[in-house]
């Protein structure tokens, strides 16, 4: 044993091989590290998905429950965000009260303008609301 190490080609080889499988382990490594981060960033994805589907879903029930509750309908306009709606003799409407449009959107009236959009597909349900 003493022998080989006394050989001085060993003393290349022997650091070159050490040299080589930690240069190859560091490339597997590294690729490791790549497929992780492409399976976390996919799993992440999926969760923000089921997150945003349920959310929609959970805003078309709420849609649909303010249609078949007291709700406002607005004929001469289409809702969105921050829409200032006047009632009868041209006084604003009574925050809390809730308004609806032939679109499948309803709101809820804050400080004077429409908030917590939600809005339906169910057009069943808009045509019943609407008397169709």
């Amino acid at each position: 044993m003493m022998q080989l190490f006394r050989n001085p080609l060993m003393g290349i080889v022997v650091p070159g091989f050490l040299l080589i499988v930690g240069a190859v382990h560091s490339l597997t490594d590294a690729d490791r590290r790549d497929r992780q981060a492409i399976a976390r960033d996919t799993a992440q994805t999926a969760v923000r998905q089921r997150l945003e589907v349920g959310q929609a879903e959970a805003r078309d029930r709420l849609a649909v429950s303010r249609y078949q509750g007291a709700c406002v309908y607005v004929p001469d306009a289409q809702l969105v965000p921050g829409l200032r709606l006047q009632g009868q003799n041209a006084l604003p409407l009574v925050d809390g009260s809730t308004v609806c449009d032939a679109f499948g959107n309803t709101a809820v009236i804050a400080e004077g303008v429409t908030a917590d959009l939600a809005t339906t597909a169910n057009q069943s349900v808009i045509r019943q609301f609407l008397g169709w």
